[in-house]
């Protein structure tokens, strides 16, 4: 305000001077009259600069901020009037970049947001094959760096042709195009890629994980496969046996009593099998009910080392346990009795006649945990993710039982709100164990 005023004052005193000198000026001669009304003029001209310069520069200068990216400046709303006009247009201009930078932002925080949380990839490809736009879970599918592959198009190409190829069709073909295509790494993944061309002349690709799946069509494959397996061998001898004793072989009473013991056998392994199957696919289920106490973990131990004595005694075996038998434990008594039967009874047929086999009973900030070492010839590396599945042996020397017993441990102990492991070395033997939540919540599986 005090510089507006001070600027007038200066124009009042100037027109002042002017009309003073046009008074003069009647004894003036023309020249000198001239000369006077250039001064006046020039002086006037210079104030005037100077009350207008000074908004200007301001005004520059926040609109050089906003050019910056600063939206908080605003321009001073003083000086003459086209000044103010100017300065008031320029703020407007200011709020105006500010409430759609910052609708800008929110919608791209949305879009990030929904982005982050899908499980399938996306990408956005530019008409020049350039990557604009990838979600983290693309990222991950391909192996990439997203701040790194941003805008480039060599490591699409080079590392993924399928990829590139699938794309290249839907720009020719101008149409949606899907491929299963199987993306290397640790783990081989089976991944469907659906590439579909945008008014843009760009294109976006989704990349939806069906590994699972594919991973569920194997285990079923393979669960029929081996009960197929399993299943063939006791009935072909079954029969055999029969076929024999059809023959003739009832007539030879000590051939005709081996017989019936050998079928005795195979008919107890098949209803073994049927009865373990019976039980997983009530584990998996949910229908198995949990029953649900308290006891003392070493009891439990002792309970089922009595229950397969028999074979450990005919194997000169002995158990050992170490840790602390003082440990309570919630659960279910008889499932988990079950879980470690079944644990002892594994480690004793791999492990060498007249060796020791190790129980330890550890507890955790938050949990128990419960192993089992044998002293065989250990798991192959490869092999370990797989041990707790269904029908799976990792060698033919690991024979004679169903192939069930460890899978039933992982249904029981994840039951329980716990989780299974095992850890082998070649030659050195292996540990099976579990580990359970010190509190059970009571319920059913």
């Amino acid at each position: 305000m005090l510089k507006s005023l001070r600027a007038r004052l200066s124009v009042m005193v100037m027109l002042l001077m002017a009309l003073s000198l046009g008074v003069l000026g009647v004894w003036l001669t023309t020249e000198l009259r001239a000369l006077l009304a250039l001064i006046v003029g020039s002086l006037l001209a210079i104030i005037y600069t100077q009350a207008v310069r000074k908004p200007l520069r301001l005004m520059a200068e926040v609109a050089l901020g906003i050019a910056n990216g600063d939206f908080h400046r605003r321009a001073d709303v003083s000086g003459p009037t086209e000044i103010r006009q100017l300065a008031r247009a320029l703020n407007n201009m200011a709020d105006n970049l500010e409430r759609e930078l910052h609708r800008v932002q929110v919608t791209a925080e949305k879009l990030q947001a929904v982005l982050g949380s899908l499980r399938d990839g996306v990408l956005l490809i530019d008409n020049r094959e350039n990557i604009e736009l990838i979600n983290p879970r693309a990222a991950e599918m391909l192996g990439f760096n997203v701040e790194v592959v941003l805008g480039k198009r060599d490591t699409l190409l080079l590392r993924h042709p399928e990829l590139s190829e699938l794309l290249r069709q839907a720009r020719r073909e101008v149409s949606a195009c899907y491929r299963r295509i199987l993306l290397g790494g640790q783990a081989v993944r089976h991944i469907r890629a659906a590439v579909l061309p945008l008014e843009s002349k760009r294109m976006l690709i989704v990349l939806q994980d069906l590994t699972e799946v594919y991973t569920a069509i194997d285990i079923r494959r393979d669960f029929v496969a081996n009960v197929s397996h399993e299943l063939r061998t006791p009935l072909t001898s079954l029969g055999l046996m029969v076929e024999n004793l059809l023959r003739g072989a009832l007539d030879e009473r000590d051939v005709a009593e081996d017989f019936l013991r050998r079928m005795a056998g195979e008919i107890e392994r098949l209803t073994e099998m049927v009865m373990e199957l019976l039980q997983l696919a009530r584990l998996e289920s949910g229908q198995e009910e949990l029953r649900m106490g308290g006891f003392l973990a070493g009891e439990l131990v002792q309970e089922a080392v009595g229950t397969i004595q028999g074979l450990l005694v005919s194997r000169r075996q002995n158990v050992v346990l170490e840790g602390e038998p003082e440990l309570s434990l919630s659960g279910d008594r008889e499932k988990l009795k079950q879980v470690l039967i079944n644990l002892l009874d594994n480690a004793s047929k791999f492990s060498p006649e007249g060796s020791t086999i190790t129980v330890g009973l550890r507890e955790h900030s938050h949990e128990v945990d419960c192993s089992v070492k044998d002293r065989g010839a250990g798991v192959l590396p490869e092999h370990l993710p797989r041990v707790y599945e269904r029908f799976f042996k990792s060698s033919p020397s690991r024979g004679g039982g169903t192939g069930l017993g460890l899978a039933i441990v992982k249904h029981i102990i994840e039951a329980h709100g716990g989780s299974v492991y095992v850890r082998s070395k070649l030659g050195e033997g292996s540990t099976f164990g579990f580990t359970l939540p010190k509190k059970s919540e009571m319920g059913s599986i």
